[in-house]
């Protein structure tokens, strides 16, 4: 690994360019997950601090995968907190999703149920797995509330164009408002690596 990140570092990658959405064996998608953490520019030290980093993150993994045209099925965390212990929890979702309220509900409630605030969180990341195409049929719940996810993904399909028009911080949550941390860009700040990484 030394020598990869050395020729990284002198601009030595000489790995072929390859297509966002390029398939391996006709099938195999070469995304296998999406996901962004971040090292807090302050310590987190309630549940409020951790939903505005939640939702920050979940904002840009979300807008990540529906540019990839994908669902997601899982959802995991990560939280480091000052000591640096740090613990990595997932679940699975009840139908695939792309929206960005279900898979930051997921996030917020494995923290809620793994983490008990002995000591103040350092770092977090939000992260997708079990991805599949956009294109994959969904059981529709006759007792859940369709419509209300259609009403969502169209909203977030409007915030990602505002967002790819204006900048991804033309628009906050509302949580985010009246903290710093609210203009936190992890999209635009996201390090891609090159294939030749993987």
């Amino acid at each position: 690994m030394g020598a990869v990140l050395w020729r990284f570092a002198n601009g030595l990658d000489d790995s072929p360019v390859k297509p966002f959405d390029e398939h391996y064996n006709g099938n195999e998608r070469l995304i296998k997950s999406i996901g962004n953490s971040i090292t807090t520019p302050r310590d987190l030290t309630n549940l409020k601090d951790v939903k505005i980093i939640i939702y920050i993150l979940t904002e840009s993994v979300a807008m990540r995968l529906r540019e990839t045209g994908c669902y997601c099925r899982t959802v995991a965390i990560h939280v480091r907190n000052k000591e640096w212990h740090s613990f990595t929890m997932q679940m699975k979702l009840e139908k695939p999703s792309d929206l960005t309220n279900e898979i930051a509900r997921a996030a917020i409630d494995l923290f809620i149920r793994n983490y008990d605030f002995s000591s103040d969180i350092r770092s977090m990341g939000v992260r997708v797995t079990d991805l599949v195409p956009d294109s994959t049929p969904i059981q529709l719940d006759i007792f859940g509330n369709e419509e209300l996810r259609v009403r969502q993904a169209r909203l977030d399909d409007a915030v990602d164009g505002l967002k790819k028009r204006f900048g991804n911080l033309s628009l906050h949550r509302a949580i985010t408002i009246d903290d710093p941390m609210g203009c936190l860009d992890t999209k635009k700040n996201h390090i891609i690596h090159p294939i030749g990484y993987f």
